[in-house]
């Protein structure tokens, strides 16, 4: 009878492990919201504008004003291919913030 306890038990706690992982990924919504998992994290990069500058000067991005009769996605256009190799920096990667007085 221990064997057959001692099965139950390992059963049951893969089965909970499995299920709490799910839930840390986002396929069981209540779970992966109690334990946290669909809320952003600060992970401390702060960029500039010199870092946004950057980037696109490596993606050879040009940004311009658009006339106000022009709707942006038909500014848009898409031709050819390019070979693209470059390295990036996390603060060229993140969202530029606002820093706050906090």
């Amino acid at each position: 009878m221990g064997i057959l306890r001692n099965l139950v038990v390992a059963v049951v706690v893969v089965m909970v492990i499995g299920v709490l992982a799910l839930g840390y990924l986002g396929f069981v919504p209540g779970l992966s919201e109690a334990l946290g998992a669909n809320k952003p994290r600060d992970l401390g990069v702060i960029s500039t504008t010199s870092d946004l500058e950057n980037a696109n000067v490596k993606l050879d991005v040009a940004i311009k004003v658009l006339p106000p009769t022009e709707r942006g996605i038909d500014s848009l256009t898409r031709s050819g291919e390019k070979q693209f190799t470059a390295g990036f920096t996390s603060a060229e990667l993140t969202r530029a913030r606002r820093r706050s007085n906090h």
